[in-house]
């Protein structure tokens, strides 16, 4: 790695092993250039989709990930809900 784990995000990691993170390939460019985007019904659901998904991965960076503690969701800022049914600290 060439930079600070905290600079890497699950989003960019992604990018590069998978090529996207759009959901379905009429969003993989922009503009979107599927003959049927003027009337398709779907494309806002999988527009919605994919920017609901860029935003949480770009907000996870590899720090956050190796610091995570299993079991608890991580939020869109990198940092962690309570396990499910953790008691809180007294």
């Amino acid at each position: 790695m060439t930079k600070d784990p905290s600079e890497y995000t699950a989003a960019s990691i992604l990018r590069l092993t998978e090529g996207s993170l759009a959901p379905v390939a009429c969003l993989e460019r922009e503009p979107v250039d599927c003959e049927r985007a003027a009337t398709c019904k779907t494309l806002a659901m999988w527009k919605g989709l994919y920017d609901t998904t860029e935003r949480y991965l770009e907000g996870i960076t590899l720090a956050d990930l190796a610091n995570a503690e299993p079991g608890c969701p991580l939020l869109v800022d990198g940092t962690q809900q309570d396990a499910p049914g953790a008691q809180p600290e007294a």
